[in-house]
This record gives structure tokens, sequence and C-alpha cells, in this order.
């Protein structure tokens, strides 16, 4: 397998490890505690931009360059992947706007994570 390639499915795959400890820890805290769950869509959202955030940084960073595409393909393969489980588990899942504006964030969100990443690369810049 190219190495660019396995290098961003390992940020993705990053980023779903995040996503299910997260996700995890905020269900037993719902179900062990009486935390009102009226702000589970915010915690659902900012989890899922954090991990894609942080997959496509270290995407980019372990690649080292063209971070905006690195991160941006991590960012849109983790949507896509998480919409093609959605259609297979779900009986009346369709494509809609909105899953269109989530992927269209996460792979912005996953390009500004891959920037990132392949400008805190150690092993660029000079030292003095």
């Amino acid at each position: 397998m190219n190495t660019k390639k396995s290098k961003i499915i390992k940020g993705m795959l990053l980023s779903y490890g995040i996503t299910i400890v997260v996700f995890s820890i905020f269900g037993a805290l719902f179900y062990f505690t009486t935390i009102d769950d009226t702000h589970v869509s915010i915690i659902v959202k900012v989890t899922i931009l954090i991990s894609v955030l942080l997959g496509a940084l270290i995407s980019g960073k372990r690649v080292g360059i063209r971070g905006w595409l690195v991160g941006g393909t991590t960012g849109f393969m983790y949507t896509l992947t998480l919409l093609i489980t959605s259609m297979l588990f779900m009986k009346n899942f369709s494509i809609t706007s909105h899953s269109i504006k989530v992927t269209a964030i996460n792979t912005l969100v996953g390009m500004f994570g891959g920037i990132v990443g392949v400008n805190t690369n150690s092993s660029k810049g000079t030292k003095n």
C-alpha cells in the first residue's frame, strides 16, 4: 500500500478512535448520572470536529507535505465512511443538504488540521 495512503488511513482511524472514546465517556456519564442530555447534539458535533482535526493533524505531520490535501482527504474519508455506515444500518437514511454541509465542514477542518500538522513537523525548517 502507498505510504501516503496508509498514513491518511491511520489518521482517519485515529479520528474514529478518539470519537469512540469520547462517545463512550459521555455515554457512561449520561447513563450513570442525572446529567441532562439536551446538549448531546452539540457534544457529538464538537467531538467529531476535534476528532477530524486531530486525525488530519497527525496525517499531515506524518506525510510532511501538502497538508491541505492530506488533511482534507482525512476529513472527507472520515465523513464518507460515516455516511456509508449510516446507509448500511439505517433504513430511512438519505443524503440531505445537512449531510453535504457536514462533509464540507469536516473536509475544511481536516484541511486546516493537515496544514497545521505539516507546519509543526519538527524535521522541517532550519535550526539555528
